[in-house]
């Protein structure tokens, strides 16, 4: 049911006449920001880019107005979840002779059969009972653990941990890391760029968690469109580019480099700047109830069609 509306063009050759269809363009969708009504005074505002190499940036003014800075990288993340020990452990688990035999005479769970399924639920429970034998009673730590536990163990340890990692990160957003503790209440400013048409989809799953951890803290907390905070300049709202390596190779993620003459710094680092760049739309955003013009994307489209023209 595709609409089309009908052009001004008929075409024949003598003997059939065709009309030429056009269809009918689609309205450019965008992300409505509903209006901020918060109350900023005597409170610390965080800018918070979840980044790429950095799970997540934060920025934000202490008393005296000058930037601080701080990171969660994604390497720190993956080292105290002990990602590469449990992929470890699950490999040599997969490895073992009996367990890759089970595997493979197990039914497929992906059947439209309501006995296709009976059938793979009978066979797997079979395979949880060989495991659960396998383990057996064993003594951990002086613990006497039966296979059930030990099982659940292995489920859920990294999980765990993977909640505790984000509790830390939450600590780190709310913390003003300065030898005497800011007591201000803390509001964050989340970046929340879906890498779509409308600024809408679904973001890394780590950043999920993160999101979920603050709300379970009780922090207050609000979503800002991050829309070319990572590429103009915090500072002049110029265009800043990727930097490359030595002969023109890779392009560097986290490093950008500066087009405009008007700012004397020369490099920086790019999720720090989208950071910065997030907080100040919060802080415009909540004091004059509109986004800066510059972070439009109406205002970038006007700026290249005039860069092309002649």
């Amino acid at each position: 049911n595709v609409r089309r509306d009908f052009e001004c063009m008929l075409k024949t050759d003598g003997y059939a006449v065709s009309v030429i269809l056009s269809k009918v363009k689609a309205v450019a969708t965008g992300w409505d920001v509903p209006t901020l009504d918060v109350n900023l005074a005597g409170k610390r505002v965080v800018g918070v880019d979840p980044g790429r190499t950095d799970l997540a940036n934060c920025a934000w003014m202490d008393e005296a107005g000058e930037p601080v800075f701080s990171s969660y990288s994604n390497k720190e993340y993956q080292q105290k979840i002990v990602l590469k020990k449990a992929g470890a452990k699950r490999r040599l688990w997969m490895s073992r002779a009996n367990l890759q035999e089970a595997m493979t005479q197990l039914p497929s769970a992906k059947t439209p059969s309501t006995f296709a399924m009976m059938a793979h639920l009978e066979q797997l429970f079979l395979i949880l009972n060989r495991v659960l034998a396998l383990n057996g009673l064993r003594r951990v730590r002086g613990l006497t653990l039966n296979g059930l536990q030990r099982v659940r163990g292995l489920r859920f340890s990294q999980p765990c941990l993977r909640q505790r990692v984000m509790y830390d990160i939450c600590d780190r957003i709310t913390s003003s890391g300065a030898a005497v503790e800011d007591d201000r209440p803390v509001v964050v400013a989340f970046g929340a760029g879906m890498f779509s048409s409308c600024s809408r989809g679904h973001c890394p799953g780590p950043v999920k968690g993160v999101r979920r951890a603050l709300r379970e803290r009780g922090v207050e907390m609000y979503d800002v469109n991050e829309d070319y905070t990572s590429q103009l300049c915090n500072c002049c709202h110029g265009k800043v580019v990727p930097m490359y390596s030595q002969g023109g190779g890779m392009a560097i993620h986290g490093v950008r480099r500066y087009l405009s003459a008007t700012c004397m710094r020369k490099t920086l680092n790019r999720d720090v700047n989208a950071a910065l760049n997030i907080l100040c739309i919060f802080t415009v955003e909540t004091l004059q109830g509109d986004r800066p013009r510059v972070f439009t994307r109406r205002y970038q489209t006007e700026l290249a069609r005039a860069a092309v023209v002649p």
